[in-house]
């Protein structure tokens, strides 16, 4: 009796599944890192490099989003000083959907991470 010593294409499929998922969730643990890296070392699996790039995508953004919003806050403290009026609300207002982007980026990559690891969700739309 023979025994296969190649992993079965659900095996493969299940391991894609678990890593792409990590890629998503990695936004708690190693942010952008970690997505670079499974793109580099999985770049013979199609589903785990479209997965990291999506992954790396959702990442990039929430800290383009941060630095744009200190950036932001910053400018509205230099020219409250000059004319106080033109500026009361509108810094708060705007830090408040910046914040809420922010946390909409971190909901969308639980959400991707979880539909991927359940296999469920794969950035082409394919359900599966």
């Amino acid at each position: 009796m023979a025994i296969n010593a190649s992993p079965s294409k659900m095996n493969r499929s299940n391991n894609a599944d678990i890593v792409s998922g990590l890629s998503y969730l990695s936004i708690f643990f190693l942010p952008i890192i970690f997505p670079i890296i499974t793109w580099i070392v999985g770049r013979k699996n199609k589903e785990v490099v479209a997965n990291s790039k999506m992954a790396l995508l959702l990442h990039v953004i929430p800290v383009v989003l941060t630095i744009g919003l200190m950036w932001l806050m910053n400018t509205a403290q230099i020219y409250a000083i000059g004319s106080w009026v033109a500026w009361v609300d509108t810094p708060s207002t705007t830090a408040i959907f910046f914040i809420l982007a922010i946390a909409a980026f971190y909901i969308i990559n639980i959400y991707m991470g979880v539909r991927r690891m359940l296999g469920l969700h794969s950035p082409s739309g394919e359900e599966g």
